[in-house]
């Protein structure tokens, strides 16, 4: 799968890409139209939906925290028959990043870079239950239904979800860090920038430096690399920590595998 073809073209959200085309250590191609993978669905319009429910999407998976949902809600069409599942990440919401810098002075764009390596660490060692949920919600999938998993941007909450799933699938991290770093295709700082500005009307921007926020919005190898440290330095190896931490014996995995790997 290309590039051109991965990426699926909607109105309302611009980082919406299939899951699926990679390539794992062993020569099976990751199932295409199986599992999606996108940021907020909150500004979706009738033809993106359709487009969706053409996708045979039944089930969502909305990583975002309640702050994020109550100003951003996802409503799916009833008539498309689809459920959203609530799985939120505590680490990682945009609203808090804003709170953060609009009460802590001390905040350059490094800093908040860090931020975000410590995040992503975070999703390891902190917050792995809602990604563990993936897992069991992409087993539950019946053969000819599709999954989407989401947060706002699309990036890092659904980035690492996305590097657990493809690892269960024996795809290598530098496959991994492929997909993560591809955001950068269709998620740009500068322009989101604005956006978000403009979707928080009640936060005073005059007296925000707000270039500070763009390595929140920015999507860097550090970041996804900063949960691999983890990875590594508390469980030796993904495989170790899919199964001590996540709970993915050998069944769990060769089930993924069957149902995923065409």
């Amino acid at each position: 799968m290309t590039l051109k073809n991965r990426h699926i073209p909607l109105n309302g959200t611009p980082n919406l890409r299939d899951l699926g085309g990679y390539t794992n250590r062993h020569g099976k191609a990751v199932a295409t139209g199986r599992m999606f993978r996108s940021g907020t669905l909150a500004y979706l319009d009738q033809q993106d939906w359709e487009k969706l429910g053409a996708m045979k999407l039944r089930v969502i998976c909305d990583f975002r925290r309640d702050d994020e949902k109550k100003r951003e809600p996802t409503i799916a069409p009833t008539d498309l028959d689809i459920s959203i599942i609530e799985l939120p990440v505590g680490v990682g919401s945009h609203t808090g990043f804003v709170t953060e810098l609009l009460t802590q002075d001390k905040h350059s764009a490094d800093s908040m870079a860090d931020v975000m390596v410590g995040i992503n660490r975070a999703f390891v060692l902190e917050h792995r239950e809602p990604f563990q949920r993936v897992l069991e919600i992409a087993l539950a999938l019946q053969d000819d239904e599709s999954m989407l998993f989401h947060c706002s941007a699309g990036k890092d909450r659904t980035g690492f979800a996305a590097a657990v799933l493809l690892s269960c699938l024996d795809v290598e991290r530098d496959r991994v860090m492929e997909d993560y770093l591809l955001t950068r295709e269709y998620y740009h700082p500068e322009t989101e920038l604005k956006r978000f500005q403009a979707r928080m009307p009640d936060v005073d921007w005059a007296s925000l430096y707000s270039e500070r926020m763009l390595p929140m919005l920015d999507t860097r190898a550090d970041y996804l690399g900063a949960a691999f440290d983890a990875i590594d330095a508390h469980f030796g190896s993904t495989d170790a920590f899919l199964a001590d931490a996540l709970g993915v014996d050998a069944d769990m995995r060769e089930e993924l595998q069957s149902k995923f790997l065409s």
